[in-house]
């Protein structure tokens, strides 16, 4: 299992995929609260699949998002984060 952060400026799509393939996904409409909901939807995502961090093989980002950005740092951080986890 692969997480997969898709960040665009008005949403963030968190990604749950099986074989380069999307299983589940969910998105985050509020980008000003990232800070608070993130993590909370990535434990739900996981958890609605019967799966912990340390059973992902890899956690990835995909940015449209100038690095300048709060809402890109917090999801990079958390990407870092549970990649160090696996």
């Amino acid at each position: 299992m692969r997480l997969f952060f898709q960040l665009q400026p008005e949403k963030l799509r968190i990604i749950l995929e099986e074989n380069d393939a999307e299983k589940q996904a969910t998105e985050l409409d509020d980008l000003r609260a990232l800070s608070q909901t993130l993590l909370p939807a990535v434990d739900e995502l996981l958890r609605r699949n019967g799966l912990e961090v340390a059973d992902l093989e890899s956690v990835e980002m995909q940015s449209t998002v100038a690095p300048s950005f709060t809402s890109y740092r917090i999801v990079e951080a958390t990407s870092r984060s549970l990649t160090a986890k696996i």
